[in-house]
């Protein structure tokens, strides 16, 4: 411990210094919003989704009396800090075990380009997001298998990611996946991993059960209606409930209710049909429990945001090109080695880098770019810093030459680290303001045809 902090101290501290002068930058962060309104949410209700959070929160304030109203600033400081000294303990790890010098240098380039660009700092946009969760669900998860200890508890964490929040399918669990893929194919050149493959084939099982059932079944348990769900939502956000009713009353009912009474006097079926969708569907249809009837309800509620900010994600491609071509050379080296290697299925390596594009389900339906667009360069990062943790040896030799190329080009390189400093953190709808300028610019050179 005393040798890898004496040997590594100016780059701790330089971490460190980073994250002081992006949470000035970012100062006053951003701290409320839906975000909280769904940590609200709790198994009280029934079994419901994006309640897990919720439920332990509710757990902590009734075991240890602490105001409702009080346990959103727990979370919140409970959480950043939580997610920084993991991300401190991921370095400091990497940094022990690591005794090439080239890998070394790419971590610590890897880490730099994460804190000073879009990674930690995206806490601040939407300060104590549950995103983090499910993030460190997937970082616990593939930790679980590169260690090959207790991996079943790979599962139960990639559930925990899902009862967090649904969306965890398409943000975070590519990375569980893609590990488990590599595990199954690629670590014996000679025969598949069956463990490895019958654990992810369950893994696919029951985290896409769970999430089929959590996004087309759940609902709250008969009893409970809506006023009491905005009672206790305004209680832990600080509000009145006619706020809370005004601004996330039909978030609310899409999530909880779906086909189940909002109140003792009034027939869901016909109110969230009428009002919160643009079709009403006949009653034989709304009483059906069918998955096709489910499905379809959730469908005709989704709007298609990516016919209005299609030019964001163009936006972005344009601004970010550069760090998808380092990418795109880095795994080219990995891929060649791989063939050189003389590796059977060298191709999956070039696979890889796509597990990123799971998250494209969520640019369409869905207007959180920012967050989404955080979620795919999360997973290009750890997919690169954990191939390299386990000494792959093709992406060991990559890494080696990669190496070598930024050492003789270390002005371009250091641009590259400035540069994604200044695109800084991603916003939860935006991306960032120099995605937005660019979006707003497109835009005019389209209105001219």
């Amino acid at each position: 411990m005393k040798e890898n902090w004496k040997q590594n101290k100016k780059f701790y501290l330089v971490i460190f210094a980073t994250m002081i002068v992006q949470a000035i930058r970012y100062f006053p962060f951003k701290f409320g919003g839906w975000n909280q309104i769904m940590l609200s949410f709790s198994y009280r209700y029934g079994f419901i989704q994006r309640a897990f959070l919720g439920t332990i929160l509710d757990g902590i304030s009734t075991v240890f009396h602490i105001p409702w109203g009080y346990m959103r600033y727990i979370y919140g400081i409970f959480t950043v800090s939580f997610y920084t000294i993991l991300y401190f303990y991921i370095i400091y790890k990497a940094l022990e075990n690591e005794k090439s010098t080239d890998a070394e240098f790419f971590f610590k380039g890897l880490a730099l380009a994460f804190f000073m660009g879009p990674g930690w700092v995206a806490n601040y946009s939407n300060f104590a997001l549950t995103d983090i969760w499910i993030e460190m669900c997937s970082l616990l998860a593939v930790d679980l298998l590169a260690r090959n200890r207790h991996v079943w508890l790979s599962v139960v964490v990639c559930c925990i990611g899902v009862l967090i929040y649904p969306g965890y399918v398409f943000t975070y669990w590519n990375l569980v996946l893609a590990f488990l893929l590599y595990q199954a194919l690629m670590v014996s050149r000679k025969i598949i991993n069956r463990k490895r493959l019958v654990l992810l084939l369950v893994n696919l099982l029951c985290v896409g059960s769970l999430f089929i059932y959590l996004q087309f079944y759940a609902h709250v348990k008969p009893g409970v209606y809506l006023d009491y769900v905005i009672e206790r939502t305004a209680e832990f956000v600080d509000k009145t409930e006619e706020d809370v009713a005004d601004s996330h009353a039909g978030t609310i009912i899409s999530m909880l209710f779906k086909d189940m009474p909002i109140s003792e006097e009034t027939d869901v079926t016909e109110q969230t049909v009428e009002e919160f969708m643009e079709e009403p569907i006949p009653d034989e249809e709304a009483n059906s429990k069918s998955l096709f009837y489910r499905v379809k309800l959730v469908l005709t509620s989704w709007h298609f945001y990516i016919f209005e900010f299609g030019l964001l994600l163009v936006a972005m491609a344009i601004l970010f090109a550069p760090f998808f071509y380092e990418i795109y050379k880095y795994w080219r080296l990995v891929v060649r080695y791989a063939k050189e290697n003389k590796m059977k299925l060298y191709w999956l390596y070039g696979i890889f880098p796509l597990g990123g594009l799971t998250i494209v389900p969520c640019y369409i339906v869905l207007n959180d770019y920012g967050r989404y667009t955080n979620g795919a360069f999360i997973y290009e990062f750890a997919i690169i810093w954990l191939l390299n943790r386990i000494r792959d040896e093709n992406v060991v030799q990559a890494t080696k030459e990669y190496v070598r190329k930024v050492r003789s080009n270390q002005c371009y390189y250091v641009f590259l680290l400035c540069y994604a400093a200044i695109n800084g953190t991603f916003h939860q709808n935006l991306i960032n303001e120099l995605v937005s300028t660019v979006e707003t610019y497109l835009w005019k050179v389209v209105e001219l045809f």
